[in-house]
């Protein structure tokens, strides 16, 4: 792709004597917009497949870095200059950015708040809520680890795909995905074997719904979902408080176990290992899961939630 806004060409007309100029601007075409709430990952995957095109080229064309956490690595860019390339609003990115630009602030690498496999960001999902947008996407509070419960539908949210237990690692490449890589037609397709992440799923271990929940869980869930307030308005209240908290006090709820960070505790009988296909070299990963990183036993040991 040329990253040149505009070039000039020059082709000499065989019937004049003097050289014919014109200028020719080359334009991204059928660029996405951002839908509502959806993370930075998501978009650029969705982006890369309407050019034709591999996440990196994309990427490396609009000067973003895929490297590491793409969420937290786009508050870097210039909305202004994004949206010149792309043909867009630079207002579309302002939730994006604020979101994690305030969460940069209080977990720079994103290892308390965020989902992360091999350095990449990781999503749960929600199959109901896929099913019923009109545009498949992953939205930003899907990215986080205090976003165990979908409030719309009541159910915990799904860690992998039920069909071949791999976990969604994006941004990540629809035209490469799949199973043989034969590449994926939407986004809600798993990226390891192609089928859907919503579509005929078996019956999953993780699907439970809200009635399930002791009391304590429920109370953590609603933390988790105050946590994403938080960082949308940038204060937060304590209880039934009159003044409004700075947000640095989110780590403080967070080391005295008020949000659901942790794995659930029936995930010990699961596979001692998970997989994925890299965003960059496209190859199957297969990611351990030693006993050392499994929870231990805390005040919520019996309940659904371990931490």
């Amino acid at each position: 792709m040329d990253e040149s806004d505009a070039e000039i060409e020059t082709t000499v007309l065989r019937n004049s004597g003097e050289p014919f100029k014109w200028k020719r601007r080359q334009e991204l075409v059928g660029v996405p917009r951002p839908e509502l709430l959806e993370s930075p990952a998501s978009w650029i995957t969705r982006f890369a497949l309407t050019q034709g095109v591999e996440v990196a080229e994309l990427a490396d064309f609009l000067h973003l870095s895929v490297d590491g956490d793409f969420d937290l690595g786009f508050i870097e860019v210039r909305r202004k200059q994004l949206g010149v390339r792309c043909g867009l609003n630079p207002d579309e990115f302002v939730l994006m950015q604020t979101m994690f630009g305030r969460l940069e602030k209080l977990d720079k690498s994103g290892q308390t708040y965020l989902l992360s496999q091999g350095g990449y960001p990781q999503y749960r999902y929600c199959p109901s809520c896929l099913s019923e947008q009109t545009i498949n996407c992953f939205p930003i509070h899907w990215r986080f680890k205090a976003w165990r419960l979908c409030p719309t539908h009541g159910v915990l949210l799904y860690d992998r795909c039920p069909h071949c237990d791999a976990v969604v690692v994006l941004p990540n490449d629809q035209i490469k995905g799949g199973s043989r890589r034969k590449g994926v037609a939407q986004i809600s397709d798993c990226f390891t074997c192609g089928r859907s992440l919503y579509l005929n799923r078996p019956q999953s271990r993780f699907e439970m719904s809200r009635n399930q929940l002791t009391p304590g869980e429920r109370v953590l869930c609603n933390n988790g979902r105050a946590l994403l307030a938080a960082l949308f308005t940038g204060y937060l209240w304590l209880n039934k408080e009159k003044v409004s908290r700075n947000l640095r006090n989110l780590n403080v709820l967070s080391r005295a176990g008020c949000f659901p960070h942790d794995v659930l505790h029936y995930e010990k009988n699961a596979a001692l290992h998970i997989k994925y296909r890299h965003p960059r070299t496209h190859e199957l990963v297969h990611v351990n899961k030693e006993m050392a990183d499994l929870p231990s036993k805390n005040p919520w040991m019996n309940g659904l939630f371990d931490g």
